[in-house]
């Protein structure tokens, strides 16, 4: 095992304990002692978990970069992306209000407030009070969930879907808010299956129209069929006005992991003191140095990752070719 190396949380073991993983690549990187590293993880993934999380200034992306370290230290990162084709059915909300159960009821025009939802293409088609908003897709392209927020732990959006199992599979949806108060009270959900939620809660920004992400990772055991549903997690009415989008279930592929071995270079802190030999009447050029025959001068050598060793040169004379010269 590399130095520092720990494995991936029990948590996420557990969800991928029916996968394996594909061997990636070992990687070396130098730097100078006391630096940060920046690592770069596999393209063409949707997501990534670093290890040892502790040691890293951001997670959880394509590139990373580590705290400054002073001894040599192994990373790991752990990358998944999804096989085949999003398993919920009408999950970016394109054929209108279909495929799904709700505890919200449908607006109509005798039923409104909280705890009601509809499927627009414009937030204000809903409450012409809330922001218009665009759907999650760059660029728009149709309908999405509009809600406007009811008790806390109800069920917004569900589907029963069939699954392998054994098998190991990501959710993800999009959601934004679309009005503002004060004080601030954004959306908040939780993603659950048969029930049990999947991780913390997430909150919408607190900006309109701004669109993020809840992603998880579950594994089914025996089951061959799954209830997904998103519950709204909010405390209160006021606020709590969201939109709802781009809903998807996928199977993951065997995870790939990649290894990095960080490795510093501490700085010479002593002088190293380098004999250069010249013919009579030539003189010394290199390293920006021009010394006679008895003359002497310190230098600084910068290695090939940055990092910088005095050095002391003295000029003898004699061969040329009795020392060799470093490379910098």
């Amino acid at each position: 095992m590399l130095p520092h190396l720990r494995h991936i949380g029990l948590a996420f073991l557990a969800c991928l304990a029916t996968a394996t993983s594909l061997a990636g690549q070992v990687d070396t990187v130098r730097i100078c002692s006391g630096e940060t590293a920046n690592l770069q993880g596999p393209n063409g993934y949707i997501a990534y978990f670093w290890s040892p999380e502790e040691l890293l200034q951001s997670n959880n992306r394509v590139r990373v970069e580590t705290v400054p370290l002073t001894e040599p230290t192994g990373f790991e990162v752990l990358s998944i992306r999804p096989v085949g084709d999003n398993l919920i059915d009408n999950g970016f909300f394109s054929d209108g209000n279909r495929g799904f159960t709700s505890e919200y009821a449908l607006q109509t025009d005798t039923r409104r407030g909280p705890g009601t939802y509809s499927i627009e293409s414009s937030p204000r088609d809903f409450d012409p009070t809330y922001e218009d908003c665009p759907d999650s897709l760059e660029p728009s392209t149709g309908q999405f969930l509009v809600g406007d927020g009811g008790q806390r732990g109800q069920a917004i959006w569900c589907q029963t879907v069939d699954v392998k199992p054994n098998t190991s599979y990501s959710l993800r949806f999009f959601f934004a808010s679309l009005t503002t108060t004060d004080p601030p009270s954004p959306a908040q959900f939780a993603a659950r299956i048969d029930g049990e939620q999947l991780g913390s809660t997430v909150t919408a920004e607190r900006i309109t129209c701004v669109w993020r992400s809840l992603f998880r990772i579950f594994a089914t055991g025996n089951r061959t069929s799954i209830e997904v549903c998103i519950t709204g997690e909010s405390q209160g009415s006021q606020g709590n006005d969201f939109g709802l989008d781009r809903i998807e279930l996928n199977e993951l592929e065997e995870p790939r992991v990649d290894s990095f071995l960080v490795i510093p270079q501490a700085p010479q802190s002593e002088v190293t003191t380098l004999d250069v030999s010249v013919c009579p009447g030539d003189r010394f050029t290199e390293f920006g140095l021009d010394l006679g025959v008895g003359d002497s001068a310190r230098t600084v050598l910068t290695s090939s990752i940055g990092c910088d060793s005095t050095i002391l040169v003295r000029v003898l004379e004699g061969s040329s070719s009795a020392k060799e010269m470093p490379s910098a």
